[in-house]
């Protein structure tokens, strides 16, 4: 999460919201309104979320002082929550965009990228310059209905037990506000708090080591480690990774349509 200004006018409303919308009046985007005017939520897990998971929330970049400038941010705030696809306990690193309907069973589209929500994913006009600058490269996949000949892409819900050729979306919708304990997760903060603890032992390397080699370790050798890396990565994993993927459950295909 990076640094999105005093309110949600300064940048998240209009930048980041106008051109994820329809319509604003912009050199850049000329067909889109000036403001975004529709409903915006952002899923990012609270503290309790994160102490609450076996894996905590590490993989969740967000600053002590950035989060202290916008705590406005929090209005927009709903906890991670993935009960139906049984992920609750298992935060997404993943950094997802997409307008849905408010019926919550359709989707205009889908936006899956490396960007995180900040001024050097999405871009910026710098003070008197009038060409945008992106200070990181990023990578994205967007799906768009058209390419599939569809006008709309169906929400799948895991509990009907059809969801054919629907749109996954891993989190439950309708999404959960924050509550008012509730408070984004920080790093520096759950540490401050003696929250999670940060001073892990470092494991032993018995191969470099001058202490003896305890009873009932065993050295793994270099032939070994080589042998378990290509199980890791066999044909049966690869094979199933290659049907998840073309299966119309995980993503539409052009041959159904809605």
């Amino acid at each position: 999460m990076g640094l999105l200004g005093k309110s949600p006018e300064e940048y998240l409303y209009s930048w980041v919201l106008k051109s994820l919308g329809s319509n604003v009046e912009s050199p850049y985007l000329p067909t889109l309104p000036s403001m975004f005017n529709g409903k915006f939520s952002l899923v990012y897990p609270s503290i309790k979320n994160a102490l609450d998971t076996p894996r905590g929330a590490r993989c969740c970049c967000y600053e002590k002082g950035v989060r202290e400038l916008q705590p406005w941010l929090n209005e927009y705030t709903c906890v991670w929550k993935a009960d139906k696809t049984k992920r609750s306990k298992a935060i997404s690193q993943a950094k997802c965009y997409f307008r849905i309907s408010p019926c919550l069973k359709k989707l205009v589209y889908f936006y899956l990228t490396s960007s995180n929500l900040s001024r050097s994913g999405w871009g910026a006009v710098p003070q008197r310059e009038s060409t945008v600058r992106f200070q990181s490269f990023e990578l994205g996949l967007l799906f768009l209905p058209k390419y599939f000949e569809m006008e709309h892409f169906e929400i799948a819900d895991p509990f009907d037990g059809t969801s054919g050729n629907k749109f996954p979306v891993m989190f439950d919708l309708p999404l959960t506000p924050y509550g008012p304990e509730d408070e984004s997760y920080c790093l520096e903060v759950c540490m401050e708090r003696g929250l999670i603890n940060s001073d892990k032992p470092k494991p032993v390397d018995f191969q470099n080591a001058d202490q003896p080699v305890p009873t009932g370790i065993k050295i793994p050798t270099e032939e070994y480690k080589t042998t378990e890396r290509k199980k890791n990565i066999s044909i049966k994993d690869v094979s199933l990774g290659v049907k998840l993927a073309l299966e119309n459950t995980f993503f539409p295909t052009s041959s159904n349509k809605i």
